[in-house]
């Protein structure tokens, strides 16, 4: 669970940084810290203390002495993001053989 959520938020904060880029409509829309300098700050250094943190939990999972190998979370979560990964993309596929424009899908926000 913590790799997972070492990964969700730094997945969140280089989101912030590429958000402006990929969808400038929903970077326009940001109500919470207006400041896209401060954003940046704020994202980039998440990126650097995220990225630290999770090389730490991961190098001292991988060295801890475990009786067995699924004993190591790393390689648990490794396991069921790839099975994870294969749907998506196995959905991605049917989405672009009913002919869907998935990336113009993914661009607009689920109505609240």
């Amino acid at each position: 669970m913590v790799t997972s959520m070492l990964v969700n938020f730094l997945l969140m904060c280089i989101a912030l940084v590429a958000l402006p880029k990929k969808n400038p409509v929903i970077a326009s829309n940001i109500k919470v810290l207006v400041s896209s300098r401060l954003r940046n700050i704020l994202a980039l250094a998440g990126i650097v203390f995220l990225s630290l943190f999770l090389t730490i939990h991961v190098w001292k999972d991988m060295t801890s002495a475990v009786s067995n190998w699924y004993f190591h979370t790393t390689y648990v979560w490794l396991i069921v993001m790839t099975i994870a990964s294969l749907i998506y993309f196995w959905q991605l596929r049917k989405l672009t053989k009913k002919g869907k424009d998935w990336k113009e899908i993914f661009k607009k926000l689920p109505t609240e």
